[in-house]
């Protein structure tokens, strides 16, 4: 089988370090004995400053002399002394075009394959950009300015100079504000490959606050949108010395992503300085991946849809994912999907809510957040249900679920005041399912309703999305159960985890947590083990009513990958 696909990133001033190319390349020999890399990239330009030919030739011969792929690189920024933020071009500068031109000519004539940095977004609202915009957006100017700059001056200048070289973009981390700065996902076809940006880094003390879910979840997105030009993941070791694991656990969320390669950033990095201790560790990760990586099918899970150039609901998909619920991100409305759940990104399509009518005619369950509900308010949502949207807000601690006659069945508390936002539904038009108490009153969190022959539910989700992780045990399997009773598999346990499934009885199972972990799993009847494949242990289930359920225990930030096996009688 084939070994996991390791790659590094050097960068221009990893390159200008080097002073003596006879102890880079003692570094070198030392990497490759801690960790595996089979490629390249060699930045050619960044900030604007160029790298020799001289010593690109140089290292090209180096690194292939260690049988390394060697590709080009370049970062469009653009070296300014003026206050741009990011260093990027101004592409509406009369100066622009034949820089970028300059640049790209310069790699291509090296290189049969570049990768572009994911500086290749412009924020410029300087007087040249303000008048070129005119009365258009920042975010629809910019999509058709960066379209435009990508398809004739970066694409046209590669393949003029050298008709062979393959250009690849890698996508940042940053999905939520792709529209918003030019990256523009409908010319991801235009170039020869993708490249996804996994990097979770630090997800608390950080200015992103990225989830680690979330490494796994953009590079199954994007797989998706782009199924056979999605080149690899990409994450950086930036603000990971905070716990070893986190450059670790970007790896390995990558690679359940099915990362086709892994490049990290950056090689200098890796070969010497502080951050050189994940270099023993990520070669740790890849040789106990090569054991099964190559077993696990395609990817499947919750539906959700993310429409292009959609936003909302910041990155929430992220903390969704760390309570154990497998998503599976659709660029287009997924509407032969069983079970839907749909966030505020859904409701830049315009025609939602006729997909959402047909879902539901279908015997689907869709399931809204509150903040997808509120947008289609007066747009159609009356038709499905009804609703009020108050502003009041209360902090919440005790929690029922479960209708009892009049009330609820079973009452349970979080370990601290969660606020919530008030929603208010018609009695008996539709029923909530799950509710917080406050003094004199309560808060849905959970409504449902029927329509045609589907259900409809209405998720109300803290204010900060972070509380989920507070809320009591029981709400949170009570929701995994709803979202997942489509998938042949339901789970139980505390979080923060990650579940993976796979369409070829393949699961694997990450906690985040600071400490030993226990959950039950369900399987449907006529499944009896599940297998181990680092250990080769098997795990027995137990049968019962509802299938067979099985015991396991996750050590502090490690996990497990299993095969569900059916039994032979």
């Amino acid at each position: 089988m084939a070994p996991i696909q390791s790659a590094a990133f050097l960068t221009q001033f990893n390159i200008e370090a080097i002073k003596d190319f006879t102890l880079f390349e003692q570094q070198l020999q030392n990497l490759l004995t801690l960790m595996p890399l089979h490629h390249v990239y060699v930045e050619s330009h960044r900030s604007g400053i160029f790298i020799s030919e001289k010593i690109l030739i140089q290292l090209r011969k180096l690194f292939e002399k260690y049988n390394l792929h060697v590709s080009g690189a370049i970062t469009f920024t653009c070296g300014s002394t003026s206050d741009t933020l990011f260093d990027t071009f101004c592409y509406a500068h009369p100066d622009t075009e034949k820089k970028i031109r300059q640049i790209v000519h310069f790699t291509a004539s090296l290189f049969d394959e570049i990768i572009l940095d994911d500086f290749f977004f412009t924020h410029c609202k300087c007087p040249a950009c303000i008048k070129e915009k005119g009365n258009q957006t920042w975010e629809t100017y910019r999509l058709e300015k960066m379209k435009f700059v990508a398809t004739q001056w970066v694409l046209g200048e590669a393949k003029k100079t050298n008709p062979k070289v393959k250009v690849i973009i890698k996508y940042p981390n940053w999905y939520e504000a792709y529209q918003t700065n030019g990256y523009n996902l409908e010319v991801a076809s235009a170039f020869d490959g993708i490249y996804t940006g996994t990097e979770t880094r630090d997800p608390h003390y950080t200015q992103q606050n990225l989830q680690r879910y979330n490494s796994y979840f953009l590079m199954d997105y994007l797989n998706g949108l782009a199924p056979h030009q999605n080149a690899g993941a990409w994450f950086d070791l930036l603000d990971c010395t905070y716990n070893l694991n986190s450059a670790v656990e970007q790896a390995r969320l990558s690679l359940f992503g099915k990362a086709k390669e892994i490049t990290l950033y950056n090689l200098g990095d890796l070969l010497d300085g502080d951050l050189s201790i994940f270099t023993p560790l990520l070669g740790h990760t890849y040789r106990q991946f090569n054991h099964f990586i190559n077993y696990l099918g395609n990817p499947i899970g919750i539906a959700t849809y993310k429409p292009l150039h959609s936003y909302g609901e910041n990155y929430l998909e992220g903390y969704l994912g760390m309570l154990g619920l497998p998503l599976k991100a659709y660029a287009s409305y997924p509407l032969n999907e069983p079970t839907l759940f749909l966030t505020a990104h859904a409701a830049h399509d315009p025609l939602l809510l006729d997909a959402i009518i047909k879902s539901l005619y279908q015997g689907h369950t869709v399931i809204l957040t509150r903040s997808l509900a509120h947008a289609l308010q007066g747009k159609g949502l009356e038709e499905l249900i009804t609703l009020d949207f108050p502003t009041e807000k209360s902090f919440l601690q005790e929690f029922g679920y479960e209708w009892e006659v009049c009330a609820f069945k079973h009452y349970t508390q979080s370990s601290k005041p969660i606020l919530f936002t008030q929603l208010n539904f018609a009695t008996n038009d539709a029923m909530n399912s799950i509710s917080g108490f406050t003094e004199a009153g309560s808060i849905p969190l959970l409504i449902s309703s029927h329509y045609a022959k589907g259900q409809l539910y209405i998720l109300n989700l803290p204010d900060t999305f972070g509380d989920l992780y507070q809320l009591p045990a029981p709400l949170i399997n009570k929701l995994r159960q709803l979202f997942m009773a489509h998938l042949p598999l339901q789970i139980n346990g505390p979080t923060p985890f990650s579940l993976f499934l796979y369409d070829n009885d393949y699961l694997a199972i990450h906690s985040f947590a600071d400490y030993t972990t226990f959950y039950t799993l369900l399987l449907p009847k006529g499944y009896s083990e599940l297998l181990d494949m680092e250990s080769g242990k098997v795990i027995l289930g137990t049968p019962t009513g509802q299938g067979t359920s099985f015991e396991l225990s996750l050590l502090s930030h490690c996990y497990k990958v299993l095969k569900a096996v059916k039994s032979n009688y």
